[in-house]
Parts: C-alpha cells; sequence; structure tokens
C-alpha cells in the first residue's frame, strides 16, 4: 500500500458499546487514525465515503451516494447526446435506442454490479432518471408534446419501445459480477459470498434475489 495524503484514507462504521467514545478519540486527532507499522507510523484521515475507479463507496455500505452521482452525470451527458444524435430526424428511432441503451449499460451505471439492495429513494432517483431518459429518445417527453397526442405512461413506454425496466438493468449487471467470479474463483471470495448471503441487505443476498426473480420471470 502506498501511504501519501489524498491517496489512502480509510472509511469505518462504528457500531454497537464504545462506539461514541471511539467516535470522540477520532475527532481529537483532526477526523483521522494513526498507527504504526514497519516503515514507521502513519496516520489515515477517516472519511465517509471514498472514491475507487469511478465509483463512490459509503461507510454505511449503502449505494445511494453513487446512484445520487451517476444519475447526474447521465443527464448532463445525454443531453448533450440528445443534441448531436437523438434530436437527428434522419436516424431511425430503433438505432437511436440502441445508442441509448448500450451507454447506459455500459458508462452510465459503470460499477452498479456491486450495488446492493437499493433503497426506495435511491431506485425512485435511477428509475425516473433513465425513464426520462427513454421520453427524450422516443419522443414522448411530457413538456413539449402537443395538444392531443398520444403520450404514453412509463409502463406503457417501456413495453411500446421494447425497453429494459432499469432495476432489470442493474440485476443484469450483478448477476454478470458474480458469473466473472465463480468463473476466476479467487481465494476465498466465493465463500464469503455463500456466508454473507443470509444478511438482508448485502450484495450476496440481493444478487441471491436476482437469481430467484430470474428463475421467476426467465424472460
Amino acid at each position: 500500500i502506498n501511504f501519501s495524503a489524498g491517496k489512502t484514507e480509510v472509511s469505518i462504521c462504528i457500531r454497537g458499546p464504545g462506539s461514541k467514545q471511539a467516535r470522540g478519540r477520532i475527532a481529537k486527532d483532526d477526523g483521522a487514525i494513526t498507527f504504526s507499522h514497519k516503515f514507521g507510523e502513519t496516520k489515515l484521515l477517516v472519511v465517509s465515503s471514498y472514491k475507487h475507479v469511478g465509483t463512490y463507496f459509503s461507510a454505511d455500505g449503502k449505494p445511494d451516494l453513487d446512484v445520487s452521482l451517476k444519475c447526474g452525470i447521465m443527464r448532463h451527458e445525454c443531453m448533450r447526446i440528445n443534441r448531436y444524435l437523438f434530436a437527428q430526424a434522419g436516424i431511425p428511432k430503433a438505432r437511436k435506442i440502441q445508442v441509448m441503451q448500450t451507454y447506459i449499460m455500459s458508462k452510465g451505471l459503470f460499477q452498479s454490479c456491486t450495488w446492493p439492495a437499493l433503497s426506495a429513494n435511491a431506485y425512485k432517483r435511477l428509475h425516473t432518471t433513465l425513464v426520462k431518459i427513454y421520453r427524450s429518445v422516443c419522443m414522448q417527453q411530457h413538456y413539449n408534446a402537443p395538444e392531443g397526442a398520444d403520450i404514453l405512461c412509463n409502463d406503457d413506454l417501456i413495453n411500446e419501445f421494447g425497453l429494459v425496466v432499469p432495476l432489470n438493468m442493474v440485476r443484469l449487471n450483478r448477476i454478470m459480477l458474480l458469473c466473472r467470479i465463480v468463473r476466476k474463483n479467487p481465494p476465498g471470495l466465493i465463500d464469503m459470498i455463500v456466508s454473507t448471503s443470509r444478511f438482508v441487505g448485502s450484495w450476496a443476498h440481493t444478487v441471491h434475489s436476482d437469481m430467484k426473480w430470474c428463475c421467476v420471470c426467465p424472460k
């Protein structure tokens, strides 16, 4: 590990007896933890979240922050894509939908495979963001629809244009990550996944639920 300012930090979720005293000690040490190792002494800043390979991880294990940031990025980038691609009348709608879903699956939801179960607020934010992008591509926006236009509801919009339900995109990404883990079989990781699959809200429990959902709804 390279210990350097702004490079290596520590994220802790403090629970149980003595947690108040532990937080007090960290606060007195300028929000950091000091420990000794064979190369000397190092002070690590305690942070509530950190960014790794473009993804934000929180100490409480919830993906809400990463969901919020990714939704903001998708809204901003799709405005640019809309200007140069989606708004062009000469491009077939089927091609626009293909490009849009490719962007969402590859870059928009990058590393969403690491998300555990989403809270109601996090999924509402994700669903709203992706449906707005869908409506922009399919010319089904409410705000600029002419009077008397046939504007579809969200469910009908997804069904009519063969779109993917936002939650199913995340489910698919989680299952693909599990498949990669099983194939590579890193030491100890599969055992850890199996042992944590009984904890509701964990990633392992969530991907197990995804697979059960696939068995019920194989299409």
